[in-house]
């Protein structure tokens, strides 16, 4: 069974929570704000990590199979990457991609250097 990190607790992120919940996989949701994870937990019915995919990724946490980056627009691309140097090789990325075309342009780079 697949295990997957959505990154994010906001309204995107509760609509891949509607569809993993009818796929045969494993998910973990992982939030930034108290805010945001306490409300997606009410609205959803799962738990969510607090304190960031860095964090959980410093506590050594299993990695995934694959993520799914529906953070604010202004963290995109920066979870994309920490994502890919943590070895993370699979990530599905919410539009735009980033807050700006010049992060948006670094991320097919970054993917090539990571493999």
């Amino acid at each position: 069974m697949k295990n997957i990190w959505l990154i994010g607790a906001g309204n995107m992120a509760l609509d891949y929570v509607k569809v993993l919940k009818d796929l045969p996989c494993v998910f973990t949701v992982i939030g930034r704000s108290e805010q945001s994870a306490a409300r997606a937990e009410k609205e959803a019915g799962v738990p969510v990590v607090r304190g960031g995919v860095t964090e959980f990724i410093k506590n050594g946490n299993q990695l995934p199979d694959m993520a799914i980056v529906a953070t604010g627009v202004l963290e995109l691309a920066s979870t994309a990457v920490t994502l890919m140097d943590a070895g993370i090789r699979r990530i599905l990325l919410e539009k735009p991609g980033g807050a700006n075309p010049k992060e948006i342009e670094m991320l097919p780079q970054r993917a090539r250097e990571k493999g």
